[in-house]
């Protein structure tokens, strides 16, 4: 194997690694404030007759507790540290396939912000994300892919999805049409990469 290669190969594994950490967020999140109340009612229970020091600290912890759990809401996740109140596998359940995308009907997508995967041969070979609301949307990173000399293509996967343009058929996930819909495509589009690894997004991200 040679420096390339190798080199290749860690920067892909330390992508991966990202990719799973993100996907994790909300959920470790929720996992260390269920921790930190439990620590604290456990402490509760065994220091009744607590000092005054004992409970301004008790008092502190609670107050980062809320605030972590405010943070945690701002940022989209319920408390269980679902985002957008949803399960991944409720948010993996509403994609939509639009047909090839050498000629689908990008139209409807015009202000809708998401997700989009592109799929040959029953295998997701990309997964992508659209989060301009106000200049286009779903519609116009989708159909930049079919338009020469375009930014899309300025990367390889671009350019591979471009040179499979007659082969693929591609899935759009709508999350909404807002700044707050962006912020949470941006969320999303980790743990869809972290789960199903699409080969262009391997190879070439």
């Amino acid at each position: 194997m040679s420096l390339f290669d190798v080199v290749k190969s860690v920067l892909k594994g330390a992508s991966n690694a990202a990719a799973k950490a993100a996907a994790n967020q909300g959920h470790n999140k929720a996992a260390m404030i269920r921790r930190m109340e439990q620590q604290i009612r456990t402490f509760e229970r065994n220091n009744p007759n607590m000092t005054d020091e004992q409970r301004e600290m008790i008092a502190e912890k609670k107050q980062r507790i809320q605030q972590m759990k405010e943070q945690m809401k701002e940022d989209g996740y319920d408390e269980n540290g679902n985002l957008g109140g949803k399960t991944f596998s409720q948010w993996d359940n509403m994609w939509e396939c639009i047909g090839p995308l050498l000629n689908a009907n990008l139209t409807p997508y015009n202000h809708s912000v998401g997700l989009y995967k592109h799929v040959i041969d029953g295998r997701i070979v990309y997964i992508g994300r659209a989060i301009e609301y106000d200049n286009g949307g779903l519609r116009k990173r989708l159909s930049d892919y079919r338009r020469e000399g375009d930014s899309a293509r300025e990367h390889q996967s671009g350019q591979s999805i471009y040179n499979n343009l007659d082969r693929i058929t591609t899935y759009v996930l709508v999350v909404g049409s807002d700044e707050k819909a962006a912020e949470m495509t941006k969320k999303l589009e980790p743990m869809f990469i972290a789960k199903y690894q699409p080969e262009f997004n391997r190879n070439f991200k």
